[in-house]
C-alpha cells in the first residue's frame, strides 16, 4: 500500500462515526480544537503519529506495519 492510499481523512471520520462522536466531541477527548479535527477530516492538515494513534485507540483500533504478503514486521532490537 503506498502512502497516497492512505487515508487519513476517511479514518478519522471512521473512528467518529464508530463511536458516535461529533467533530466537538472528538476534539474534547483528544485534547485540540474542533477546527483542527474538521481540517483533518478535509484533508487540509494530518495529526502527528502519536495523535493518530490516540485517536485510533479511541475506536480500540491500532496501528501495524506489514509487509506485502500481509506479515508483521517488527521492529529491530
Amino acid at each position: 500500500m503506498s502512502a497516497e492510499l492512505f487515508d487519513v481523512p476517511g479514518l478519522v471520520r471512521r473512528v467518529r462515526r464508530a463511536d458516535d462522536l461529533s467533530q466537538r466531541d472528538l476534539a474534547d477527548e483528544l485534547g485540540v480544537a474542533q477546527a483542527t479535527v474538521a481540517r483533518w477530516e478535509m484533508g487540509e492538515s494530518e495529526p502527528t503519529l502519536s495523535m493518530f494513534q490516540r485517536l485510533l485507540a479511541l475506536a480500540d483500533w491500532g496501528l501495524a506495519v506489514v509487509d506485502e504478503a500481509g506479515d508483521a514486521v517488527l521492529p529491530m532490537e
